[in-house]
């Protein structure tokens, strides 16, 4: 073999291992979650809620919405199912871009399950990242006709209360029961739960508080977040608003609470 023809196998050769380098060294990874999302479901009622995911990933590599051409959350199940999902920009992480995920899930049944993976489908073939843990707990029950307008909603770098304003929309009174969320890093107890009455912050009664129609009365929870040491994490809540009408326990959807650990606010 001529000194020419072997010069331009060890170029292809090399063009080769450069272009799989590259492709090696080019970052692609989920910010680790400890999500925990309840909702609920019964033979009438189908309840929709959102994850608040992000990933990060090197500036050569070109992730968009178009680029995605769907994704599955794993391992499978039949609890919930994959209503859509969107990607927005979110400020870069250091020498990475970062992108926000949102996945609209529907209830299905009742039930647990835990995803721990996510794949990402695109005209190249699958990617399948690991997620950490997506808790979802879906409980039996409907829609209480109770409005928990959220006063702090938002992606927070520290603990912050949990603070809403549940409204009664129904033409009737319902009792306020109190909160449904379990995460190992969100803690709080019955005493931490806040209403106001009379212009004071009182704790919400053992057997809760009843709400006239069209009445409103602030509610807060000073839970305590903690991340888990050294660490970059995800930690999203998704809670419920529990309520009782004539005997039977019903549910409202409060605000997502995301806390993750990887900016700091302004001035801080």
């Amino acid at each position: 073999m001529s000194r020419k023809y072997v010069l331009i196998i060890w170029l292809a050769v090399s063009l080769i291992l450069f272009s799989c380098s590259r492709v090696s060294n080019q970052e692609f990874y989920v910010v680790k979650n400890e999500g925990s999302y309840e909702s609920y479901w019964d033979e009438s009622y189908q309840n929709l809620f959102i994850l608040n995911l992000a990933f990060n990933h090197s500036p050569e590599l070109e992730l968009t919405q178009s680029d995605i051409e769907s994704i599955e959350l794993l391992p499978h199940t039949d609890l919930v199912k994959i209503e859509k999902f969107s990607i927005e920009e979110n400020p870069p992480q250091g020498n990475l871009k970062q992108k926000a995920l949102f996945v609209n899930l529907l209830s299905q049944k009742t039930g647990r399950h835990t995803f721990k993976q996510i794949a990402f489908h695109t005209k190249d073939g699958e990617k399948v990242l690991d997620l950490g843990n997506i808790n979802v707990t879906v409980h039996k029950g409907v829609f209480s006709g109770i409005m928990p307008l959220g006063q702090n909603i938002g992606v927070f770098p520290e603990s912050i209360p949990l603070e809403i304003l549940p409204r009664n929309d129904n033409d009737y009174p319902v009792i306020i029961k109190g909160i449904l969320v379990e995460n190992p890093y969100i803690t709080y107890d019955k005493d931490d739960i806040k209403i106001v009455v009379n212009n004071k912050e009182v704790p919400l009664p053992a057997d809760g508080v009843k709400l006239n129609p069209k009445e409103e009365i602030p509610l807060t929870v000073y839970w305590k977040v903690t991340f888990p040491p050294n660490q970059i994490v995800n930690i999203e809540a998704r809670p419920l608003l529990i309520s009782e009408h004539d005997g039977v326990t019903e549910y409202a959807d409060i605000p997502n609470m995301i806390f993750r650990n990887d900016f700091k606010l302004p001035g801080k």
